[in-house]
């Protein structure tokens, strides 16, 4: 007990000699500089007062995760020039062609110039790939500038991309979308100069009480919504069964995307495809394991099923292994287990990683964790960061972050470099049936009834505001099982599912 006691008073101290330091130092926001002290874990501030303090060679380890949190103390905190040149060569060490933008942005957001240099670098090299991003349109024109003038490619190559550029800011200076600067007049900007080799469309996938797969197509150019039945190559309408799950893949640069369905309550190692243009459905090679209440997610040309359960009379059997769909191959296989076998979880790709977010355990109790699986690698690590347990969510890329909504109405923010984690605005309802999408810029969030409600809302989210972009009524607002974000070519006259 004594030492527990010693202990806490040893860290109010080394706390208290923080505060002193800041509060004389001449940092301008006392206020901002103190808040952010309250919020840095305790080995983070002993580490701060350690490069306060101490002058040895030796320094403390600094983990990818906790740089976050010693550059924003550094920036508001003098003395510690060490610290932040050694939070700029961890960055360095993990710097990959996927996260190149992302450290991009870290490094000009806190002057780290070096990093800033070889990030530049990363992406010019690997400039034919990163250049179809999303990601990549949230550079600044200089950015840009600078990219191009190190790639040491085909000059064909610099053409094409240096006329997306004069394309997309024209003579203007482009600001980073999702900045939290942006405002109405950014989104109205955005609308006329966004990416004009695409169209954007949000899939909501459901069933009816005949199991008939449906369709709920938005267009967010326009916002315009419509509802589609199903068919196969024969004409015949589509069944599923419900827990089942859809993603989306881009097969080829040349294609339009296929939409991909697996498994449910009945057919449960079901693989249908479909490519959305002529909205055909055609049944695949069936999955190893049956699932329900998993999850998709794409990387390359490679799908990934994860998580999930099976059947057996009332019982429920959770499936730990993940298993990969080759779209060239047409087959499934096999690959690592999860560490904690989960359903009704969330997942989004990000560079070669997966991440896994929430779920429900074997005992069905919703958990806190976050799985993240290195494709490359094969190995899967596990934190426990999110803020309150949670399952049934829906998780996106946006902007170079992982934006998850949970049933319970939260939003939250997850850098997927450094593992910060943000809440963000709540979500204006809460929902267990709800589809979640991303409109370039914009979050996009549509309710599709629930207990026994058939109003259909929707909701945009920019920097800290929810606005509302219509609501209807709906005879039948079906269960949401699947939803997606579709990139799809404008020079295809035709809509989704409208052959």
């Amino acid at each position: 007990m004594t030492s527990a006691m010693d202990q806490f008073a040893f860290e109010r101290k080394k706390q208290n000699v923080l505060k002193t330091k800041i509060i004389e130092s001449s940092v301008q926001n006392k206020e901002n500089a103190l808040a952010i002290l309250q919020t840095l874990p305790r080995h983070v501030q002993h580490n701060v007062l350690w490069y306060l303090t101490s002058f040895d060679h030796g320094e403390p380890d600094i983990a990818v995760e906790d740089v976050h949190h010693y550059l924003q103390i550094s920036a508001v905190l003098s003395g510690l020039e060490r610290l932040r040149s050694q939070c700029e060569v961890v960055l360095l060490n993990n710097l990959t062609a996927e996260n190149a933008i992302y450290m991009l942005h870290e490094g000009e957001k806190h002057g780290l110039r070096r990093l800033e240099k070889e990030s530049i670098y990363a992406i010019s090299q690997h400039l034919r790939s990163i250049a179809y991003q999303p990601e990549f349109l949230t550079l600044e024109k200089h950015q840009i500038q600078s990219i191009i003038e190190h790639h040491p490619g085909d000059e064909s190559l610099l053409k094409q991309f240096a006329g997306i550029w004069d394309q997309v800011f024209g003579t203007e200076t482009a600001k980073p979308i999702g900045s939290p600067k942006s405002d109405e007049s950014d989104f109205e900007q955005t609308q006329q100069h966004g990416d004009s080799c695409v169209r954007r469309f949000g899939l909501s996938f459901m069933t009816n009480e005949k199991h008939h797969l449906q369709v709920a197509v938005r267009d967010f150019s326009t916002h315009q919504v419509y509802t589609t039945n199903c068919t196969n190559e024969v004409g015949k309408v589509v069944k599923v069964s419900p827990n089942f799950t859809a993603c989306v893949i881009q097969v080829t640069e040349s294609d339009p995307p296929h939409i991909f369905i697996t498994g449910g309550a009945d057919d449960n190692r079901l693989t249908l495809e479909c490519d959305i243009v002529r909205g055909k459905w055609k049944r695949r090679k069936s999955m190893t394991w049956g699932r329900e209440g998993h999850v998709l997610c794409t990387l390359n040309n490679t799908i990934y099923a994860i998580g999930g359960f099976r059947r057996k009379g009332d019982e429920r059997h959770l499936v730990r292994d993940i298993e990969k769909y080759d779209c060239e191959k047409k087959t499934w296989s096999s690959m690592t287990s999860l560490a904690t076998p989960v359903y009704s979880c969330a997942a989004v790709s990000v560079g070669c990683k997966i991440f896994i977010i929430g779920g429900k355990n074997a005992l069905g109790s919703e958990v806190n964790e976050i799985q993240v699986l290195d494709t490359e690698k094969g190995t899967l690590s596990v934190f426990n960061g999110l803020p309150q347990n949670c399952a049934i969510g829906k998780a996106i890329l946006m902007n170079n972050a992982i934006f998850f909504a949970s049933t319970a109405g939260h939003l939250i923010r997850i850098d997927p470099c450094t593992m910060y984690i943000q809440n963000l605005k709540p979500q204006p309802q809460t929902s267990n049936n709800f589809a979640l999408f991303s409109a370039e810029d914009y979050l996009v969030i549509t309710y599709h009834g629930d207990n026994g409600s058939k109003e259909v809302c929707t909701y945009k989210y920019m920097p800290d505001k929810w606005s509302s972009i219509d609501r209807y009524t709906d005879k039948h607002a079906f269960r949401v099982y699947g939803h997606c974000t579709v990139m799809y070519p404008k020079q295809i006259m035709q809509v989704p599912f409208c052959d």
